[in-house]
């Protein structure tokens, strides 16, 4: 009873503040429901248009910095003909409208992005045009055909063999041969979020829009994704989850013999150990692969003083559990970096980062011991 007393009172007390609490005073316009619904298709049409320009800059800039990486990428690499193929079925249903208005996306396979300058640009594709078959083979249809139409392209280029496209535009049909070029197998994702941030997890390499917006020119995106692609093949994260797990073993040592729970505080730690030496190699790596891909190598430095403005805290260390330097530090390094890859450049020798020498780092270290504890004698 006393329960339902007080659940009575709270709706009334809700009541009261409603009816108390100041209203609009201005007499709205009578606003007409397919209108609305009008303007809900448009909005969604401009913003799946930005959104498909944000992707084929992307692929457009991404995918020339996976290709003048391919020495750096080892066995990783594919072969792609520079064209994203698909149906209505693989847009989220809120967007199937506005891609049948924009780009004409119905059930058949059709091209939604071809990369300018690429293989499949050369030869003629445009975006909107049907793919009657691949090779001879028509393309699947129904909710995964994209992918398994990939998939076979894939099958079909692995040696960098062409492949044959009939397509139909505007009733009638065309035989296009495409020569596929070779890039580095890390696979680029547009992630639609306002934060400006990219990064890595070893096998793909994620880009926000925001950091589209961010990189203004395409120097400066392909600085970010040529560093996120130097984290990818130096073996970063597989470096961070094996550090990872020397700090766990410590968290689950600690529990045992002492019954203390860290909260996995070890675990972090490893995680995070040399997280700035692996942020600097990645932009020094990440250096001489917008090298080889014909960037401008003396201009990209300038992205950490832009970002030093729009982020000031970037500007100082940020401690000892920091896992990035400094933008100064990052700036100067460029720079150093940009001075290195010129002198090799002017002496005809290969554009490859400088490796340590096995046991390099120990001795770094006993040195710099010796120093700070006056040993050194």
């Amino acid at each position: 009873m006393t329960v339902a007393i007080r659940v009575d009172l709270l709706s009334a007390l809700a009541a009261f503040l409603i009816l108390a609490a100041c209203a609009p005073t201005t007499k709205r316009v009578v606003i007409d429901d397919e209108a609305v619904k009008r303007e809900a298709l448009k909005q969604q049409e401009i913003a799946l248009q930005e959104l498909m320009k944000n992707q084929e800059r992307l692929l457009r800039v991404g995918g020339n910095v996976l290709q003048g990486a391919v020495p750096m990428c080892e066995d990783d690499t594919l072969w792609v003909i520079g064209a994203v193929f698909i149906s209505k079925h693989e847009f989220a249903p809120e967007r199937q409208e506005a891609a049948a208005s924009v780009f004409h996306m119905d059930d058949k396979m059709r091209a939604l992005l071809v990369i300018e300058g690429g293989p499949a640009a050369g030869a003629g594709l445009q975006v909107g045009d049907e793919i009657v078959s691949m090779n001879g083979v028509p393309p699947p249809v129904g909710q995964d055909a994209a992918r398994e139409l990939y998939r076979y392209q894939q099958e079909q280029t692995k040696d960098g063999a062409p492949v044959t496209l009939i397509t139909r535009r505007d009733g009638e049909n065309a035989t296009l041969t495409i020569n596929p070029v070779r890039i580095c197998d890390y696979p680029l994702l547009l992630v639609e979020d306002d934060g400006v941030n990219a990064f890595a997890d070893g096998t793909t390499i994620v880009v926000t829009t925001g950091m589209m917006r961010f990189a203004q020119d395409d120097t400066e995106l392909s600085l970010v994704i040529a560093h996120e692609l130097a984290h990818n093949t130096m073996n970063h994260m597989t470096a961070r989850r094996t550090n990872a797990t020397v700090g766990l073993f410590f968290d689950i040592a600690l529990a045992v013999l002492t019954g203390v729970n860290t909260q996995g505080l070890f675990s972090q730690i490893g995680a995070n150990a040399y997280s700035k030496d692996f942020e600097a190699e990645a932009d020094y790596v990440g250096m001489y692969m917008l090298a080889l891909s014909g960037g401008d190598i003396e201009a990209a430095p300038r992205f950490w003083r832009r970002m030093a403005v729009a982020h000031p805290a970037s500007i100082q260390e940020t401690g000892y559990l920091g896992t990035h330097p400094a933008s100064p530090e990052r700036f100067v390094a460029l720079e150093e970096t940009v001075v290195e890859i010129r002198d090799k450049q002017a002496k005809g020798l290969p554009l490859e980062p400088e490796m340590k020498v096995p046991g390099e780092d120990a001795a770094d270290a006993r040195a710099a011991s010796g120093e700070r504890f006056g040993l050194g004698n």
